[in-house]
C-alpha cells in the first residue's frame, strides 16, 4: 500500500475541487492505497502542506505551474519522494517537458498504478538579495522558469489579472506591459564569461516555455543538469511588438537581439532593483542579486 497526497490549488485555472475530489475518492476505491486530499486556503499553503511529506511518499500537484512551484518548494528533496502533476492551471508551461495525459481520470488511474513511470528531472534553484538587505539572501526553487526584467513585470501584471486565461491571459499582461516597462542595467557572470548592459529581460528556463506558450529557451530539457538562457537586448515598443510573435511561433532564434546559451551556474547583478518571477509567480520587485544553479536530476517526477 502507498501514501498518496493529492494537493488541490481551488483557485487554478480550470480546478473544480466539487469534481475533482469525489472522481479521486471515487477511483481511489478501486485500489489499496493510503489516500490523503489537501485543499490549499492561502498563497504558500502548499509549501507548508508539502513540508509534510514524508519518505517514501507520492505527492499529486493539482493546479499549474505555480502550485507546482510551491509544492516543490515544501518538499524535502532529500527523502525518497516522487511528485505528479495533474495540470489544471493558467498557464501551464511544465507539463510540455514531461508526458501526462489530458485526461485526469486517466492521470489519476495511471498513478495509482503501481507501475507507473518515473523520470529523474532537474530541479532549478536560486539565491537572491533585497534592496536595503545587503547581508541576507533568501533561497528558493523553480521547476519550469525564472524570468527578470520584462516578463516578470508580465508575470505580475498577469498575477493581478484574472480577465483571460492561459496564452491570451499573458498576451494581454504583455499589452498591458508595454505601456510602461524598463530596461534593466545587468552583470551576468558565468562559466567564465561575463555579459553587461541594458537588456529587456533574462529568461532561464529549466523547461522550453514560459507564459502559458512563449518559447524563450525552447532548448531545454529537465534531465541535462543545465539551465537555458535567453537574454534579449532592449528594443523599442515597436521592435518589441513586431518580434514578440516568433516567441509563440517557436523562431525566437531567428530575433538578432536574442542570445541564448547554457549554464550550470551564474550570478546575476540587477544597477537598479527590478522584478524577478518564478514559475510564473512574482517574487519581488526589489531584487538586486541572484545567484542560479540547477540540482541535476533531484526529483522523482511520474510521466507516462
Amino acid at each position: 500500500m502507498k501514501k498518496y497526497t493529492f494537493i488541490i490549488n481551488p483557485t487554478a485555472g480550470n480546478i473544480d475541487p466539487i469534481t475533482l475530489i469525489p472522481l479521486i475518492e471515487e477511483i481511489a476505491a478501486n485500489y489499496k492505497h493510503d489516500v490523503r486530499i489537501e485543499l490549499t486556503q492561502y498563497h504558500r499553503h502548499a509549501i507548508e502542506i508539502a513540508n509534510r511529506i514524508k519518505n517514501d511518499e507520492i505527492v499529486i500537484s493539482c493546479g499549474g505551474d505555480g502550485t507546482l512551484n510551491e509544492v516543490v518548494n515544501g518538499l524535502d528533496l532529500d527523502k525518497n519522494i516522487t511528485i505528479g502533476l495533474l495540470p489544471s492551471g493558467s498557464g501551464n508551461d511544465f507539463k510540455n517537458n514531461i508526458i501526462v495525459s489530458q485526461s485526469a481520470e486517466e492521470n489519476i488511474n495511471y498513478y495509482f498504478n503501481e507501475n507507473f513511470r518515473t523520470q529523474k528531472i532537474d530541479v532549478g534553484t536560486f539565491s537572491y538579495r533585497i534592496e536595503g538587505d545587503l547581508n541576507r539572501y533568501n533561497s528558493l526553487k523553480f521547476m519550469n522558469s525564472l524570468g527578470i526584467g520584462f516578463d516578470a513585470y508580465v508575470a505580475h501584471l498577469h498575477q493581478n489579472s484574472r480577465i483571460f486565461t492561459g496564452l491570451i491571459s499573458y498576451i494581454f499582461s504583455v499589452l498591458r506591459a508595454l505601456v510602461k516597462y524598463e530596461s534593466i542595467n545587468i552583470n551576468f557572470r558565468f562559466e567564465e564569461q561575463s555579459i553587461s548592459g541594458n537588456k529587456l529581460l533574462i529568461a532561464i528556463g529549466n523547461g522550453k516555455t514560459t507564459g502559458g506558450g512563449f518559447h524563450l529557451t525552447k532548448n531545454a530539457l529537465v534531465d541535462d543538469g543545465l539551465l537555458d538562457v535567453c537574454i534579449i537586448d532592449f528594443v523599442s515598443r515597436r521592435r518589441l511588438l513586431t518580434k514578440l510573435p516568433l516567441a509563440v511561433k517557436n523562431r525566437i532564434d531567428e530575433v538578432p537581439e536574442v542570445l541564448t546559451t547554457r549554464i550550470k551556474s551564474g550570478k546575476l547583478s540587477l544597477m537598479q532593483p527590478y522584478f524577478v518571477h518564478a514559475d510564473g509567480e512574482l517574487v519581488s520587485e526589489k531584487i538586486t542579486d541572484l545567484e542560479i544553479s540547477v540540482l541535476k536530476n533531484k526529483l522523482n517526477f511520474i510521466t507516462f
